[in-house]
């Protein structure tokens, strides 16, 4: 255990244990070399089967993923599964071309939204959920949306790895949200948490709206969603964030995984 220690500190790679297979959800640290492609599609079935969100840093100078879960449990209001990550360590320890990913479980955003539909403050678009029986849109919101949380964590990763090119993918049930900070529009931690906070408000709103007298629904149409998630938050980060969201059928030219 000590030599271990003692090796972790002259290479701090060392603790990452070289591995074949799928990428899974583990708290210890592993290493698996496949390519982006290839590891994305094990995310898609991560966040079709497990309740857990993995999380993993891919480096693109060596084609090797990187486990970066180190726990996790419980948060929120309704219990939601987070995922623990070190956020301040020095990640050119993987190379300078890099993407942190995490997944958003479908399972648990199904299980969080039949809890929230048990509340008695329902919003337009819960309501019309709980009524019509088709939680779709609710599952989108919360599986392709960033999460504030997110970005927080995101732009605390960014703070301490200004030497490397570091962006960052949510891979869910419904496909994969991109999201690359500019280096250079980024005044301050706080400023840009802020902005996303209300970016992501407007996202809310856009949805909340939708479902308000007689407006237009979103009713299974995920490609109008995603759309106009997408230019809200782009529009209200100002140059400071652009984000894209590839849907499911777009991801990969054989779906049926």
């Amino acid at each position: 255990m000590v030599l271990d220690f003692f090796r972790s500190l002259a290479d701090p790679l060392s603790i990452y244990k070289s591995i074949d297979g799928r990428l899974s959800v583990s708290d210890r640290p592993y290493k698996i070399a496949k390519t982006r492609e290839d590891g994305e599609k094990d995310l898609l079935m991560l966040a079709l089967e497990d309740e857990k969100e993995a999380a993993f840093i891919f480096s693109e100078d060596s084609g090797i993923w990187y486990n970066f879960r180190r726990g996790g449990g419980p948060v929120g209001e309704y219990g939601s599964q987070g995922v623990d990550i070190p956020i301040n360590i020095d990640l050119s320890i993987f190379g300078e071309r890099l993407t942190s990913y995490h997944t958003h479980p479908l399972k648990t955003t199904i299980r969080d939204t039949n809890a929230k539909l048990n509340s008695h403050a329902l919003t337009p678009s819960q309501k019309y959920a709980k009524e019509s029986g088709d939680h779709s849109v609710l599952h989108w919101f919360q599986s392709i949306v960033p999460s504030i949380e997110d970005a927080d964590v995101d732009i605390t990763l960014l703070g301490s790895n200004l030497g490397c090119y570091l962006d960052f993918r949510i891979v869910s049930g419904f496909g994969r949200t991109d999201a690359a900070f500019v280096p250079g529009r980024l005044h301050g931690h706080e400023t840009v948490i802020r902005r996303y906070s209300r970016a992501h408000m407007e996202v809310r709103a856009m949805l909340e709206e939708a479902y308000m007298g007689r407006r237009q629904k979103y009713d299974g149409d995920l490609e109008r969603f995603r759309t106009d998630t997408v230019n809200t938050i782009n529009s209200s980060m100002k140059g400071m964030l652009n984000t894209s969201i590839t849907l499911y059928h777009d991801l990969f030219a054989s779906p049926g995984l």
